[in-house]
């Protein structure tokens, strides 16, 4: 009978311990778990990897349970419907009219409490995809411009809040002491006769110019030292058509490294 009692005493305690084993657990989950309301965020929406297709993520929120995504075409009002509702943290979108402007929010959820976003994503569902350039959007990430063509396209767009998305194209080319790199550029299905392109070409530190249908641009290096110089290429705000994503596809070559005319 001992035996037994002690046996029924061991498995006593051993049940007690795994119980509040798990109580602390389950304690532990709760008090390392932040206080702190969801944060209201934008997701990032990626028009231009496929067509017809935008690719939506968002950071990892300890304060939520669950994220809803919400879609609306873009223009007023604004009719939202859910798009996705889960613990992931991306959408991918085809479920879209081609050539159409969309908004999207993220909204979020912790315990019975929801908490609506209040900032939008923007894209369009088009056909445009990145060239082969790209990531070149600012200069850091300029792209180096030698002898050979280079097939590009640049697009912009201006939203219903004003919002605008501008594609530029950040290029530098490597030019002797005392000469000058010629840059040429042609825009694709310009009217025929056309002069003026859809482009600017913007050096950092001058003003902005006006690019001609296959015409030199000059971009010189008074230097006495070989210069990396940047400019970026860029489509002209009167080019846009409103409520539309203008894409303008062109080339771009570097012609030749001649001398300044008054050296």
């Amino acid at each position: 009978m001992k035996r037994l009692a002690d046996f029924i005493a061991l498995a006593f305690c051993m049940a007690l311990c795994l119980l509040f084993s798990s109580c602390n657990d389950v304690f532990a989950d709760y008090a390392l778990r932040t206080y702190s309301d969801p944060a209201d965020e934008v997701p990032s929406a990626d028009s231009f990897r496929e067509e017809n297709t935008v690719f939506l993520d968002w950071k990892e929120d300890e304060g939520a349970d669950e994220y809803f995504l919400y879609r609306a075409v873009d223009h007023r009002p604004l009719n939202f419907q859910l798009v996705y509702r889960g613990t992931g943290l991306s959408y991918k979108d085809t479920d879209l009219n081609t050539l159409s402007r969309y908004v999207y929010r993220l909204d979020k959820s912790r315990g019975t409490r929801l908490f609506c976003g209040t900032h939008l994503a923007h894209a369009y569902a088009s056909q445009v995809r990145r060239d082969s350039c790209e990531p070149n959007d600012d200069m850091s990430h300029a792209r180096h411009l030698e002898s050979d063509f280079l097939y590009l396209n640049s697009y912009y767009g201006i939203y219903h809040d004003d919002y605008t998305v501008r594609d530029e194209d950040w290029f530098f080319v490597t030019v002797p002491p005392r000469r000058k790199a010629e840059i040429v550029l042609e825009q694709k299905d310009l009217s025929a006769g056309a002069r003026d392109t859809d482009f600017f070409y913007l050096v950092p530190g001058n003003s902005p110019c006006s690019v001609s249908q296959n015409i030199a641009f000059d971009i010189p290096n008074e230097a006495y030292e070989a210069r990396k110089i940047y400019f970026k290429i860029y489509i002209k705000d009167n080019a846009v058509v409103a409520g539309q994503l203008t894409c303008v596809d062109y080339t771009l070559s570097l012609r030749s490294i001649t001398y300044l005319s008054n050296s």
